[in-house]
């Protein structure tokens, strides 16, 4: 597994170093390596979540084509959207905590890049530095907005669920997500920008501090 990789990796690390001699680069790659390991569910959780929000969006077809007459005849699918959703709100806290953790074993890295003697590596570290910060509270803003958005997907469902629906709220409702999907794009793709810049700085920084990490 990955993690156990990392580890393995991290341990002759500092045995070929010697921990005793260990300079101020080589514990900046420990703890960006070690935040890396934390890390290791968050893509596999972020791909579930596609895979749920593509399967809703087949379900939300399926509720809106047969529920034209009677919503009973898709009470199954709503009650399994709902389900889907609950799922997708764990997942994205899940997210949360493994990044923000991932981001606090890190928060020692300030202190050991003022050591680094040389003015070019030094300032490629606190760039990557710079680039996780900036990575965790755009992770945070687009979890906080795609928490609001799946409140108002729950909202849309329990309204479809009901006996009688207002049409122009269901409308409204509809159009207010519609804006909100829009808005978690982009706030996905700043994450995601800014995840590329940070392993981009990550590998630069190791390659001038001379750090092996093939």
């Amino acid at each position: 597994m990955k993690w156990r990789f990392l580890s393995l990796m991290i341990v002759l690390f500092l045995l070929l170093t010697g921990c005793n001699g260990i300079v101020p680069e080589q514990e900046l790659f420990v703890i960006y390596e070690r935040a890396a390991e934390i890390e290791e569910d968050f893509e596999e959780h972020g791909q579930r979540i596609v895979e749920l929000e593509q399967n809703e969006a087949e379900l939300y077809k399926q509720i809106i084509q047969n529920g034209k007459k009677s919503n009973q005849d898709v009470q199954a699918e709503i009650e399994e959207a709902l389900a889907s959703i609950t799922e997708r709100k764990k997942l994205i806290e899940e997210q949360l905590r493994i990044i923000t953790a991932a981001y606090e074993e890190t928060e020692d890295a300030a202190s050991l890049i003022q050591k680094i003697g040389e003015e070019e590596i030094r300032k490629g570290a606190q760039q990557a530095q710079e680039l996780y910060a900036l990575r965790v509270d755009s992770f945070i803003e687009f979890a906080e907005n795609y928490q609001l958005t799946i409140q108002l997907e729950k909202q849309l469902y329990t309204e479809l669920k009901g006996e009688t629906q207002d049409l122009r709220e269901i409308e409204d409702k509809v159009s207010g997500l519609n804006e909100e999907f829009h808005n978690n794009e982009s706030l996905k793709k700043v994450f995601s920008d800014l995840s590329s810049q940070l392993n981009e700085a990550k590998k630069e920084f190791y390659q001038m501090a001379e750090i092996p990490i093939e």
